[in-house]
């Protein structure tokens, strides 16, 4: 049974109660969606990092075959730049520059155990 009410009419508690939580609930969606589609947005950051994190690994042998030494380490540096930057961004840690990259991985991951301590260190 539909109740056609004037607009004079006020609504009961239980009618005003129905209406926020439908009105919560249209929110929480719109929510759900906006978290979604930024979800999907870091996903397809991490596989992009990956992505080149590879493209970069395979260019040292190019490099190391035409003795081309200083270009392979840097090629090697940023695959590994874009691994553990990707790392990071998969578990929603922040790093804005190359030494917070450094510092996050170490706070992270080294220090945490699930990376030899040694091999975490940038040997100058």
């Amino acid at each position: 049974m539909t109740s056609n009410k004037s607009s004079q009419e006020k609504n009961t508690p239980e009618e005003n109660k129905e209406e926020e939580q439908r009105k919560q609930t249209k929110g929480l969606e719109q929510e759900s969606q906006e978290e979604k589609t930024e979800e999907q947005e870091r996903q397809e950051l991490v596989h992009y990092r990956i992505n080149r994190a590879k493209d970069t690994l395979e260019e040292v042998n190019i490099h190391v075959e035409n003795e081309l030494w200083s270009t392979a380490v840097n090629r090697l540096y940023y695959a590994c730049y874009y691994a553990v930057s990707a790392l990071l961004l998969q578990h929603k840690i922040k790093a804005q520059t190359h030494a917070g990259v450094r510092q996050m991985f170490g706070l992270h991951f080294v220090k945490k155990g699930f990376n030899r301590q040694g091999s975490g260190k940038v040997l100058y």
